[in-house]
């Protein structure tokens, strides 16, 4: 932190439901030899601070830099170009929020950015759930979740008609939570994978006249007349296939490698994805999960389910065996026109989701972040235009790059150089590869190349990382940890998080250091350090102090040299003092050293 020359800082914040706490976990982002990468800085709990409003975050948020890592108020205002966090109203207020307290210490040119991948979670959020098909899946699969929960008879009833099929089936998961792309989708894999099995088993419960069943019957009843719907069915395989495309967004975001300017690229992509689902009908939806349509007379005669033999998931794709689940269209109900019922849908989803992708990103195709897209040697064309996009840059930034010695004038002479090194060494290089070479070998040679373009990278635009130390922490606080101290937490969250970005010698001298603090703790055990002399006894140790006259000595000097006297070692370990095991020894190694000039006379 203290030789970088740009940070962005990354925060959220989370009440642990097992303890009703709440902690501030705040990351920074820096780059490293031309790679962006992640640590952790502090994990701050906020009952320290009082309530967990804007001011007592930024209080807490100033403290992870100011008293922990000793950063100066200088470096510490200067070298933060960004901050990412969440879409609350206590980090983002227009007026009020955390990121706006930050930008007001000071920082004119900081960068407040709302974490992509929750708009993301909040765009699909809005533009799928107002569907009513999508609706109805999601409740479906909630209703499925819930009564496999709490009903274990279900649960093994419908284990024991898959094994007597021979096919592989899948516990419905939880599809509501905060991860809407994700749990929707695996929701759906399971949904559509289970379906012919759970046809056939609520068909057997409905027609059952077992009282168990007499309660749930109506229920029952309700989910296998959605079952039965071949449009609904279909439905459900179009909306897996459109979060297939959105998830493949979610993940390259959730990476943490992505830059900013690569948002823009990565939406049209994703936009153009869901554009080419209007050209397929509804049986390509189905085919893609292993569901086939045998037609007889232009009508769909019979649904198959192909599905692979109880255990041969585990093995490779080409050994796997398959038996078919096949539910005839006399069955089904909504069979005829259920094409043109889903592409007519289609159309005005697809729309509705890229609408509204593009409205909650529209931020990272204005302002400043099209003059970022110089890092990527792909866009450059003009050396004109790139000078002027990194004009823009600089002007922005204008004194934390001053506060890196950055310069104008030299920029615009390194530039063109550069661009001949690029061209005549690393040809064909992607940006990542490109600038690690460069930041390892030539930075010297363009300091304020790598300058502008470390601070760049250095943005972050996804909060994943910090939501990936949450979880980490969840696993930590078990339910044998949960009076695990805030400074203890805080000790083993930076040692998970920072571990991959540590080299080899910098653990051994975070290990070395920490060994070095343990044993300068007060220990209970005492070790003496002093030298010996050539008869083992210490040179500092305490003299026995007796009486001439007791019996003892007198004892001592009437009985052959060089012997120790056992029965006085006997009774002087009966002795009621604390020191006397100790004035036994060292009556003991007396005698010894008597015995040894006795035979030296002799």
């Amino acid at each position: 932190m203290h030789s970088t020359k740009a940070f962005s800082i990354l925060t959220d914040g989370s009440q642990a439901r097992k303890t009703g706490k709440e902690k501030e976990l705040v990351l920074v982002r820096i780059v490293k030899s031309g790679i962006p990468q992640y640590f952790c800085i502090a994990l701050q709990d906020m009952d320290a601070w009082g309530d967990a409003t804007a001011e007592n975050l930024k209080h807490a948020i100033d403290s992870c830099f100011t008293d922990k890592l000793k950063l100066s108020h200088d470096n510490y205002t200067n070298k933060m170009v960004s901050a990412t966090s969440d879409g609350a109203s206590v980090n983002t207020g227009q007026y009020n929020g955390l990121l706006v307290r930050l930008q007001n210490s000071d920082r004119p040119w900081l960068i407040s950015i709302h974490c992509v991948s929750h708009r993301v979670e909040l765009a699909l959020k809005d533009s799928l759930l107002k569907q009513k098909p999508f609706s109805e899946a999601k409740d479906l699969m909630i209703t499925m979740y819930y009564l496999f929960k709490q009903s274990g008879k279900m649960k093994r009833q419908f284990f024991c008609m898959a094994e007597v099929l021979d096919a592989t089936v899948y516990t419905f998961p939880k599809v509501h939570g905060t991860r809407f792309i994700n749990h929707q989708r695996r929701g759906l894999q399971c949904l559509l994978n289970n379906w012919g099995v759970l046809f056939q088993l609520l068909e057997n419960c409905v027609s059952s006249h077992e009282a168990s069943y007499r309660a749930i019957k109506p229920k029952l009843q309700g989910i296998l007349k959605k079952l039965k719907n071949f449009t609904f069915l279909s439905v459900c395989a179009f909306y897996l296939q459109l979060l297939h495309n959105i998830s493949k967004f979610s993940l390259t975001l959730e990476q943490g490698h992505i830059h900013v300017f690569e948002i823009p690229l990565l939406l049209e992509t994703t936009t153009s994805a869901n554009n080419d689902l209007l050209t397929s009908d509804s049986v390509a939806y189905l085919q893609e999960n292993g569901i086939s349509l045998t037609m007889m007379d232009g009508k769909v005669d019979k649904v198959v389910w192909k599905l692979p033999k109880t255990g041969h998931m585990r093995r490779e794709v080409s050994n796997r065996e398959y038996v078919e689940v096949v539910i005839s269209s006399s069955q089904m109900t909504y069979v005829d026109n259920a094409h043109s019922r889903v592409v007519s849908m289609n159309q005005g989803v697809v729309v509705a989701v890229n609408t509204c992708l593009n409205s909650r990103l529209q931020s990272f195709k204005q302002n400043l972040f099209p003059s970022m897209m110089m890092v990527d040697p792909a866009n450059w064309s003009d050396t004109a235009e790139e000078l002027a996009m990194m004009e823009r840059v600089a002007t922005h930034f204008a004194v934390p790059l001053e506060f890196a010695g950055f310069s104008k004038s030299a920029l615009k002479n390194e530039w063109p150089k550069f661009k001949r090194v690029v061209e005549f060494f690393y040809k064909g290089k992607k940006a990542r590869v490109l600038w690690e070479k460069v930041f390892l070998y030539r930075r010297d040679e363009f300091p304020n190349v790598c300058t502008l373009v470390e601070l760049i990278m250095c943005l972050g635009a996804s909060n994943s990382m910090v939501e990936k130390g949450f979880s980490q922490l969840t696993s930590m606080l078990s339910d044998r940890r949960l009076c695990l101290r805030a400074d203890t937490m805080d000790d083993l969250i930076l040692i998970k998080v920072n571990h991959s970005c540590w080299s080899p010698n910098e653990r051994d001298a975070i290990i070395e250091a920490a060994l070095k603090l343990h044993m300068q703790k007060r220990r209970k055990l005492q070790i003496d350090a002093t030298p010996f002399n050539s008869l083992g006894t210490s040179t500092c140790s305490s003299k026995r102090k007796r009486d001439s006259d007791s019996d003892c000595e007198i004892e001592s000097h009437s009985r052959s040299p060089g012997i120790v006297d056992e029965e006085l070692l006997l009774s002087d370990s009966n002795s009621s003092s604390d020191d006397a095991e100790s004035d036994v020894e060292e009556g003991a190694w007396d005698r010894l050293k008597l015995g040894a000039a006795a035979e030296d006379n002799e």
